[in-house]
């Protein structure tokens, strides 16, 4: 299950420990560049990434101290709005889950290709399943000043990560997000939310993962931004993260939510911090950041 709400002291200390982290793998730039390479091209690979690390922290930093200006307070008052209708709301919906379960509750094989079918009140879906307002506030503030051009998001659910993202991408007048929700249910709920808050840069796909995916990749990418909040399963999260890997543009980021879900989704993480292709990672509160420079 995922945190109820963070204080936003928490995310000061949060953005100050991933500057000190970033800091910390500058320093030791010199592993990245690769033994085999001649003197002349080893210090230029470790130039260019060392300038990639030095932006990359300087915009960390920036996205822990920047302070919001008027029209970002209006546009995220209107995602508070929908949060709140959410959290009360008693509506039920039938929908197709394919995600994973925790292990006491694990699907066998045959509900995992073909969902499970389940009926969800909204109200208490939120409060087990979405972020609290610090992370959507973090995950806005990363978008708005990485400036990513294409988005890419695994789980939408009822959409309120989809919206921190696209809001973002309108106040940053550029880039586009495709969302992927295995149900149609769930789907057509974030695109009226996306409607009620605003936002038009924002596509939401439903189906199957393994079954959109190939076609996102191949139509959207290169991808700057990746949010991987879907199938909560350790071997699926990291296929899905091979599959995308290919397609980021420079200086991606990749978000991984819910690396405490379960044993395997915290195995999983741990995979991909010690990855090659990963240049960093920084491990906060529930979710996981790996950078390629």
């Amino acid at each position: 299950m995922k945190s109820k709400k963070l204080p936003r002291m928490r995310t000061q200390m949060i953005g100050k420990e991933i500057i000190c982290q970033v800091s910390s793998v500058i320093n030791q730039i010199s592993h990245f560049a690769t033994r085999s390479r001649s003197l002349h091209e080893q210090k230029e690979v470790g130039r260019k990434t060392n300038e990639a690390l030095e932006l990359t922290e300087s915009t960390l930093n920036a996205v822990m101290r920047r302070q919001l200006v008027d029209n970002e307070e209006v546009l995220l008052q209107r995602i508070t709005g929908v949060i709140s209708e959410l959290s009360v709301s008693t509506a039920q919906i039938i929908m197709q889950d394919f995600g994973a379960q925790r292990s006491f509750f694990r699907k066998d094989k045959s509900e995992e290709k073909s969902g499970s079918i389940v009926t969800k009140i909204v109200g208490k879906m939120y409060a087990d399943s979405m972020i609290c307002e610090a992370q959507g506030r973090f995950i806005f503030n990363l978008v708005r000043e990485f400036r990513p051009a294409v988005c890419l998001e695994l789980g939408t659910c009822l959409g309120i990560s989809a919206a921190y993202i696209g809001a973002a991408l309108e106040l940053n007048q550029t880039g586009k997000l495709n969302s992927i929700e295995g149900s149609d249910s769930l789907g057509k709920i974030a695109m009226e939310n996306m409607a009620k808050i605003g936002l038009t840069r924002t596509t939401v796909l439903t189906g199957r993962f393994q079954d959109r995916l190939p076609q996102v990749l191949r139509e959207a990418a290169p991808f700057g931004f990746v949010f991987i909040d879907g199938h909560h399963d350790e071997c699926a999260t990291l296929e899905y993260f091979d599959e995308i890997f290919p397609y980021p543009s420079q200086n991606a980021l990749f978000v991984f939510d819910d690396i405490y879900w379960s044993f395997g989704m915290n195995r999983a993480w741990r995979k991909i911090r010690a990855d090659r292709r990963i240049s960093f990672s920084l491990n906060r509160s529930v979710m996981g950041l790996a950078f390629k420079v």
